[in-house]
C-alpha cells in the first residue's frame, strides 16, 4: 500500500516522460500487454527520415597493425554465422544447428520460425537465416510472436542473455573494419551486413519476442548498427546499400530511437539507483540524435545530454570508480560515458571541467585495477558487457587458427579476452590528452582513432585527475576492548630472499574500496570496506577483506569471477559468496542473497590504517567483529586475523575460475609459494 501511494505521488509530481513510463509499468504489471503494444505502436508511424550524417572517416581508422590472415578466418566465421557468445564456443546460429547444451541441459528446438517467409523475400537466396530468438547454448527457442513484456519465468538452464548478446550486434562494426582492410572481401561483407539487417528486423518485430525486453540491449544494438552503417556506406563502391535498403534501415534506426525514448530504464521512486542500463539508454539516444538531426531528434539530444550529465555524476564516485561495486561494470559504464561525452563535445554542448576531471579519474581507476598483462582484476560481477568491441588486438588472441567444419562447436581459432582493460584509458586519452595515457593509444589504436573521429579531432587538454597515492588514514581503535579472542596468522613466503616488499608504494580508492601495493614485479590488491548502503549493489559480491597478488607475471589467490546469472541461481550465489573469496568464514554470509540481483546489506566496516607496507581493516556483521591486518616485510606477506567469534580461514587458490560470463575454467593451483598458518 505504501509503495502504491508513493508511485501515485511520484506520478502526479513528475514530468510527462516519467508519467508515460509509470503508465507502461502499471499496464505491464496488470498483464495488459495487448493494450500496451497498441499504445506503443501509435508512436511508430513512419515519418520523413532526417538526413544521415557520417561521423567517422573510415580512412582515419588505424588498421595498420591488423593481421589480414587472421581477420580473413574471423570474417568467414561471422559470414557462416558462427558466433562465440558468452562462453558458447564458436557455435552455429543457423536454424537447424545443434546446440551444445549447458550443465547437461539441452532443449529441442521447434521448427517454427513465424517470419521466415518474409525474411527470405528480402535477403539473398544463398543467405542462411540466423536464429535470433534462440539461446545458442541450451537450444531453447523464445516465442517471436509473444509480447516482449510477457516473457517471464524461464526454465532452468535457459539464459536470456544469450539472444540478447547476439542481438547487440557487436560483430557488425568488426565486419565493417574488416571491409576497410580487405578490399577483395569488401563486397561480400557489405552484402552480409545488408542481409543481417533485413534478417534481424523482420525476425524481431517491434515489441515482440526476446530482443525487445531490455532497452539497454536495444541501445547497444543501435549503436553498433550505426557505427557499422557509417563505415559500410563509405566503402560501398558497388551501391549494394541502395536507396530502398537505406530507407528501410534508417526507418528502423529511428524506431529504435523512439523505442528507447519511450522505454527508458528509470528506477521510479529512487532515481539514485539508476544504473548502467539507464546510462546506456541515454547513450543510445545521443548516437541516434547525432547521426540524424531534425526537430524530434534534437529534443532527444537535449533530454539525453541533460540526463547523462546528472547520471554520470551520480554513478561515478569522486575517485573515478563506479558505484556498482564491480570492475567489469566500471569498464562498461566507463565506455558508455566516454562515448557519450564525445558526442556531447561533437554537438558543442558545454561540459564542466569537473566532469572531465572525473573522466580522467575513470581512466586512472581502470589502470589501478589492471594487471601488468593488461587484464583487470575481477571484483564483483562480470557479465562480459561492452558497448563496442572494436579492437581486434585486444579482443582476440589466436590459440589455433585451424578450423573444423561441422554442425558442432568449432575449435576456437580466436578466444576473446574478456578481461582486457586497455581500451578505456585509450578512449579517454583521445578526449582529454591526459599525461600518462599515451601508451594506451598505441595498445588500443582502433578505439583511440574512432574516438578521435567522433570528437571531430578536437580533444581538450585537461590534466586534472584524482591522485590515488594522496591518501592518509590512521584511526585509533582499542582492539582490546573488542574482545577479539579468536586469532589466526597466515604467512606467505615468496621464493626470493633478496626482494623487499616493505619498500612497496600504496595507492588507495577509498570510495570503491580497494588498496593496491606495488613494487617492480609485485602487486597486492586488497578489497577494503566501503559504504555499500550508498552503492548500487546488484553486482556486489561478499568480498570485503579479500586479497590477491601478482608476482613475476603470475597471479595468485584470485577472485573466482561470476560465471553465470539467472540460469543457475545456486551457482550464481556460490560465485558471489564468502567462500568464493580469500576471506575468513564465520558460517554465515556477510550479506544475504535476496534474489539474483538483490542483497540485504548487513556488513559495515572501516579502514583503520593504510601505509606503504601495511593495511588494517575492521568489519562488522551479524554480531561478528573481524579485524584483518596485512603487512609486507622483505620476502613475506603476514596476514593477522582476529575475531570475537570462531572463524575458518585457509589461504589458497581456487579450483575453478570464470574469466568471463558463461566461462567456467579449471585452474592450476600449484605454485612455488610457501604458506603457513598458525
Amino acid at each position: 500500500m505504501k509503495t502504491t501511494k508513493k508511485v501515485i505521488k511520484i506520478f502526479f509530481s513528475s514530468n510527462s516522460e516519467i508519467k508515460k513510463i509509470i503508465i507502461k509499468k502499471v499496464l505491464a504489471k496488470l498483464n495488459m500487454n495487448g493494450f500496451l503494444y497498441k499504445y506503443e505502436n501509435v508512436h511508430y508511424i513512419k515519418n520523413k527520415i532526417p538526413r544521415f550524417e557520417s561521423l567517422i572517416d573510415y580512412k582515419k581508422i588505424n588498421i595498420q597493425d591488423l593481421d589480414n590472415r587472421k581477420l580473413n578466418i574471423l570474417s568467414d566465421l561471422y559470414i557462416s554465422h558462427r558466433f562465440n557468445i558468452l562462453g558458447s564456443g564458436w557455435v552455429s546460429a543457423d536454424y537447424n544447428a545443434k546446440a551444445p547444451g549447458i550443465e547437461n541441459i539441452l532443449y529441442k528446438t521447434r521448427n517454427k520460425r513465424p517470419f521466415e517467409k518474409k525474411v527470405r523475400e528480402l535477403v539473398d537466396k544463398n543467405y542462411s537465416l540466423i536464429d535470433w530468438q534462440r539461446d545458442l547454448k541450451s537450444g531453447y527457442l523464445f516465442n517471436a510472436e509473444e509480447f516482449s513484456t510477457s516473457l517471464k519465468n524461464l526454465p532452468q538452464g535457459v539464459d536470456v542473455k544469450m539472444p540478447w548478446e547476439l542481438s547487440r550486434m557487436h560483430h557488425l562494426p568488426q565486419l565493417a573494419i574488416m571491409g576497410v582492410l580487405m578490399k577483395d572481401k569488401r563486397s561480400a561483407l557489405i552484402r552480409e551486413f545488408r542481409n543481417q539487417i533485413y534478417d534481424f528486423c523482420e525476425s524481431n518485430p517491434l515489441g515482440k519476442g526476446v530482443n525487445w525486453i531490455c532497452t539497454m540491449d536495444v541501445s547497444i544494438r543501435i549503436i553498433n548498427i550505426l557505427i557499422s552503417y557509417d563505415i559500410f556506406l563509405q566503402i560501398d563502391e558497388e551501391g549494394t546499400l541502395d536507396l530502398s535498403f537505406n530507407e528501410y534501415l534508417q526507418t528502423h534506426i529511428i524506431k529504435h530511437g523512439k523505442f528507447i525514448r519511450r522505454n527508458l530504464e528509470i528506477n521510479i521512486g529512487n532515481t539514485k539507483l539508476n544504473g548502467n542500463h539507464y546510462l546506456s539508454n541515454l547513450c543510445g539516444l545521443l548516437f541516434v540524435s547525432t547521426y540524424f538531426k531534425n526537430k524530434a531528434t534534437q529534443k532527444w539530444l537535449k533530454f539525453a545530454s541533460k540526463e547523462f550529465l546528472i547520471e554520470f555524476q551520480k554513478q561515478f564516485l569522486h575517485d573515478g570508480s563506479n558505484f556498482e561495486c564491480s570492475t567489469a561494470y566500471h569498464r562498461l559504464s566507463g565506455e558508455i560515458s566516454s562515448y557519450s561525452i564525445a558526442l556531447l563535445l561533437r554537438n558543442n554542448i558545454t561540459i564542466d571541467n569537473e566532469v572531465l576531471e572525473k573522466l580522467n579519474s575513470i581512466a586512472k581507476f581502470a589502470i589501478l585495477v589492471t594487471r601488468n598483462n593488461g587484464n583487470m582484476i575481477q571484483i564483483g560481477d562480470n557479465d562480459s558487457g561492452r558497448l563496442l568491441k572494436l579492437d581486434f588486438k585486444q579482443c582476440f588472441h589466436s590459440s589455433n587458427i585451424s578450423r573444423k567444419k561441422s554442425d558442432e562447436a568449432v575449435e576456437e581459432p580466436f578466444l576473446e579476452n574478456e578481461l582486457n582493460n586497455e581500451s578505456l584509458p585509450a578512449m579517454i586519452f583521445a578526449i582529454t590528452n591526459l599525461n600518462g595515457l599515451e601508451d594506451y593509444a598505441e595498445k588500443s589504436p582502433i578505439n583511440f582513432s574512432i574516438m578521435n573521429a567522433l570528437i571531430n579531432h578536437s580533444s581538450i587538454n585537461l590534466q586534472a585527475v584524482h591522485n590515488f597515492s594522496d591518501y592518509s588514514c590512521n584511526h585509533n581503535v582499542d582492539l582490546a576492548s573488542l574482545q577479539l579472542t579468536y586469532e589466526k596468522t597466515t604467512t606467505i613466503f615468496l621464493p626470493y630472499e633478496d626482494i623487499k616488499l616493505n619498500n612497496s608504494l600504496s595507492e588507495f580508492s577509498p570510495f570503491f574500496g580497494l588498496a593496491v601495493f606495488k613494487i617492480e614485479g609485485f602487486r597486492l590488491y586488497v578489497r577494503t570496506p566501503t559504504v555499500l548502503k550508498n552503492m548500487h549493489t546488484a553486482h556486489a559480491h561478499n568480498d570485503f577483506l579479500h586479497f590477491e597478488m601478482d608476482f613475476e607475471n603470475e597471479s595468485y589467490f584470485c577472485d573466482q569471477g561470476s560465471y553465470i546469472y539467472t540460469p543457475f541461481i545456486d551457482k550464481r550465489n556460490l560465485f558471489r559468496s564468502v567462500r568464493a573469496h580469500n576471506v575468513p568464514y564465520h558460517g554465515v554470509e556477510t550479506n544475504d542473497f535476496v534474489d539474483c540481483f538483490h542483497l540485504k546489506i548487513n556488513i559495515e566496516g572501516e579502514v583503520l590504517q593504510v601505509k606503504n607496507n601495511s593495511i588494517e581493516l575492521l568489519v562488522y556483521f551479524s554480531n561478528i567483529i573481524h579485524y584483518r591486518k596485512i603487512e609486507l616485510d622483505k620476502n613475506m606477506i603476514l596476514i593477522t586475523d582476529k575475531s570475537n567469534q570462531y572463524f575458518d580461514y585457509t589461504c589458497k587458490d581456487f579450483e575453478f575460475t570464470s574469466s568471463g560470463y558463461g566461462r567456467l575454467l579449471t585452474q592450476d593451483s600449484i605454485h612455488g609459494l610457501t604458506i603457513t598458518t598458525e
